[in-house]
């Protein structure tokens, strides 16, 4: 099997609609010898901060040499990035053989896949077939029904912060969606939640009590800002965080319980090798800082909770700068609410029309931008957003909205910035 029949296969399978259950997974993997219980395993769900938290979860781990799988979505780079072993890509040829035995399976089987299950069954295999010593896996999509909700007895479920997306699927109240994403907490494994509101808690409280399941509360450490990282005060210690961003201390909540839980439970991770794993995570389309003149950022903020917490971050790190705001969004988000949550610090926003047909087209966003800010405009791609947002003498250029914009707008900046040093001597 060729990339190009991986992608292709993968591309078709997009098209078929998600199971409203794990009959068909747990079937497919059953044929491919139950992958999922030869490596213990970290399970994660919630609106957001999922995959940051894995991230620094696995880091750890990594730095106390434990061999680690890490399976996580979207992909912002490139596909192969969804699922590594010891920090690497899944490689071309890995991916092209076990593809292959996939799509054997499901022929044999008589399914009908969807991108979800055979990419979380890529995942399971790869991970077996690596030898991992445990692997740290998040849902695509709520909890109870998406496809790694086949894990049976993760060592640790961990709840992030639940906000309001996706409710077409998951139910319109925090408590609805709360309840789907509770879906990961198994029978006597433990649970770690992230401290939030009190609707969700109460969700949690009630199912880890059915499930008999100890709960652990992570509450946010104190961060300061030091430069463009993060020093966390925690009763572990002083922690220096490698991802930016003043949200990523609740996500380093998370990870310090949840790898206390892991060494109660027979794992070894002491606090030098958490210290060069919180140090060492990097994370890209997160925060991530792309260009020094002008200051560019990119975030993958894609529903109102992320953009609010993009905006207490940029208040946090640069309260004397406003910003011209490039946004893109997915017509199934509350793109609307996301603009209104960053419109007070905006100098201007652009809104950036992507080649997805989920994409909301630059003259809708624009629309709506209009609504809250004065300076507003619609570009047709990136780069012509970008030269918008520079001839309007922007200190700080932040892309947000989507993790789909994260790759071009990443690969247009620094072509632009690469473009002002010849001219200006600039740095990127």
């Amino acid at each position: 099997m060729t990339r190009d029949e991986v992608f292709q296969y993968l591309s078709l399978a997009q098209k078929n609609k998600s199971s409203q259950n794990l009959f068909e997974m747990e079937l497919l993997l059953l044929e491919l010898g139950s992958p999922e219980l030869k490596v213990p395993a970290v399970h994660l769900a919630g609106t957001n901060g999922k995959g940051s938290t894995a991230r620094l979860i696995e880091s750890c781990l990594r730095e106390a040499g434990y061999k680690t799988g890490l399976y996580t979505s979207p992909h912002v780079l490139c596909f192969s990035e969804r699922i590594r072993v010891n920090g690497k890509n899944i490689s071309d040829h890995e991916l092209s053989s076990l593809t292959q035995k996939v799509q054997s399976a499901e022929a044999k089987l008589g399914l009908r896949l969807n991108y979800f299950q055979i990419v979380t069954a890529l995942a399971f295999l790869h991970f077996a077939k690596s030898n991992c010593d445990i692997a740290v896996l998040e849902t695509g999509l709520g909890g109870r029904l998406d496809p790694t909700n086949v894990l049976k007895a993760p060592l640790v479920s961990i709840i992030t912060a639940i906000g309001l997306d996706h409710i077409e699927l998951l139910g319109s109240s925090l408590g609805l969606i709360a309840r789907e994403k509770a879906g990961i907490i198994k029978p006597c494994c433990d649970t770690v939640l992230l401290k939030q509101n009190a609707q969700v808690e109460a969700v949690i409280r009630d199912v880890c009590a059915k499930q008999n399941s100890r709960l652990f509360i992570a509450e946010k450490p104190k961060a300061e800002i030091e430069g463009f990282g993060l020093k966390l005060c925690t009763d572990l210690g002083s922690f220096e965080l490698g991802l930016n961003g003043s949200y990523q201390a609740e996500n380093a909540a998370l990870a310090l319980c949840a790898i206390s839980r892991l060494n109660e439970k027979g794992f070894c991770i002491p606090k030098e090798a958490i210290k060069e794993g919180l140090k060492n995570a990097a994370w890209a389309g997160r925060f991530e800082r792309v260009c020094l003149n002008p200051l560019m950022l990119i975030d993958g903020a894609h529903n109102p909770q992320a953009a609010l917490a993009l905006k207490e971050s940029l208040s946090a790190y640069f309260p004397d700068k406003r910003a011209v705001f490039l946004m893109a969004a997915m017509q199934d988000k509350d793109y609307i609410g996301c603009i209104k949550a960053v419109a007070p610090l905006a100098k201007a926003m652009v809104a950036v029309g992507l080649n997805y047909s989920r994409a909301v087209c630059a003259n809708t966003l624009r629309a709506a931008m209009a609504q809250v800010c004065k300076n507003s405009y619609a570009a047709s791609g990136v780069k012509e957003a970008l030269l918008l947002a520079k001839g309007l003498n922007a200190e700080l250029i932040v892309g947000f909205g989507s993790l789909y914009l994260a790759a071009p707008f990443r690969e247009e900046a620094r072509a632009l910035c690469e473009q002002s040093i010849k001219e200006e001597g600039a740095c990127i």
